[in-house]
């Protein structure tokens, strides 16, 4: 299966006043550190719970035909245009994500960036309180 962002999320659902509120920051010294710790934040927890945190637009090309829940990113907006390309792979054109984000997804995001903030390694695994509210928001096709 290929993923292609056709149009991304044009603003983060957490901003960096929520972040700085979060962590007691006051200073700027580290706002570009922790808006690329949003991002990371962000795209991490989508790709764990299968979900879109904001409106964005996707193709998927794949070999298979898919049934619509079976699409990645959650939840589908509207309608999904299917068609299938010169190499016979089924082609899905399609908006999803939340608008607004809910709250607990934001919570999450949250959760990571100060995980990854007090020990200052983005690349270590998240406890087990964090996987475990990963998996209750996890997409179940």
């Amino acid at each position: 299966m290929i993923v292609e962002i056709v149009t991304d999320i044009t603003t983060e659902p957490i901003t960096i006043t929520e972040v700085k509120a979060a962590l007691r920051i006051t200073g700027s010294a580290h706002d570009d550190d922790l808006e690329d710790m949003i991002s990371d934040a962000r795209r991490y927890v989508e790709r764990a719970t299968d979900s879109s945190v904001s409106e964005r637009s996707l193709k998927v090309t794949n070999e298979i035909e898919m049934e619509e829940y079976e699409l990645p990113f959650g939840p589908i907006i509207g309608d999904v245009t299917e068609s299938t390309n010169t190499d016979s792979q089924y082609v899905y054109e399609y908006s999803a994500g939340y608008s607004p984000t809910p709250p607990d997804m934001k919570r999450l995001i949250l959760e990571v960036i100060k995980y990854w903030y007090d020990i200052d390694d983005t690349s270590a695994d998240l406890p087990v309180a964090i996987m475990k509210k990963i998996q209750l928001l996890t997409r179940n096709p």
